[in-house]
């Protein structure tokens, strides 16, 4: 019982830049983040984020609604079987686009949920030894 997703929040959080950043397709005012907050029956919080910018607010946030109705009542660790579950779900609306973002995101909080529990970072409990990473900013 105290691995279950009791309750599933769902945040956003805009930065508004000064200067609107443009591509050869979209013009971007904002840049927007949804994070979604997942808490276990123990009481455990974990957390995952997705950069939305501001086109198809709705949509993606739609989709997340839709990963919390039915996340609630899974165990923490059933990362692979609430993947395996709710693509035979939303199959009639596409296994790809915004629902494979909200599988993603729910995927990041499980994750750290899990880890909070057994009080390891992820890093160990995946069975890595390396303690840094290279990284690079897109």
């Amino acid at each position: 019982m105290e691995y279950e997703i009791k309750d599933i929040v769902i945040y956003k959080a805009i930065s508004k830049i000064t200067k609107p950043i443009a591509d050869a397709t979209h013009d971007i005012s904002e840049i927007s983040f949804f994070i979604l907050e997942i808490e276990l029956e123990s009481g455990i919080v974990g957390q995952g984020y997705l950069l939305s910018f501001h086109y198809s607010p709705n949509a993606i946030l739609g989709a997340l609604k839709d990963i919390k109705n039915f996340a609630i009542g899974y165990k923490v660790y059933e990362t692979v079987k609430i993947r395996h579950d709710f693509e035979i779900e939303a199959e009639y609306f596409g296994n790809l686009g915004l629902q494979r973002w909200g599988l993603a995101i729910l995927n990041v909080a499980m994750w750290d949920a899990w880890g909070k529990t057994l009080n390891q970072p992820i890093w160990k409990i995946f069975g890595s030894k390396v303690r840094k990473v290279p990284i690079y900013v897109s």
